[in-house]
């Protein structure tokens, strides 16, 4: 059995967090090593995050182009999965987010901008 290869390293407020292979997120003390958690739920049905954004206590990513996709909302202390987002628009394109502050997350995607309620 092979190793997992990593996805979309970031990152913000002092945690590194990442996807990987297997459709898992990690977030990992950067200077240390040290793992703060892994989760193990199985999302295989659900594309794994690329870029992350967090606002307050929910990390966000934006996966690859799935219909199974969109974004993904996550505990940022427990990586456990609250929601996924998926605008139902068809492109296969890349989803990306951004922190538009305290209570706005945009999440661009194709050729639409998208402002969602950071929840």
């Amino acid at each position: 059995m092979s190793s997992p290869t990593f996805n979309g390293p970031t990152v913000i407020e002092g945690v590194l967090y990442a996807s990987d292979s297997a459709h898992l997120l990690w977030a990992v003390d950067p200077a240390t090593g040290k793992q703060r958690w892994h989760n193990t739920e199985d999302q295989r049905e659900a594309s794994v995050p690329l870029r992350f954004a967090k606002v307050g206590d929910t990390l966000y990513g934006a996966t690859e182009f799935d219909r199974n996709s969109g974004v993904q909302a996550c505990g940022a202390r427990d990586g456990k999965l609250r929601w996924t987002f998926n605008g139902g628009t068809g492109p296969v394109e890349q989803w990306y987010v951004v922190s538009g502050g305290d209570e706005r997350l945009a999440a661009p995607h194709a050729d639409r901008l998208l402002v969602l309620p950071a929840v």
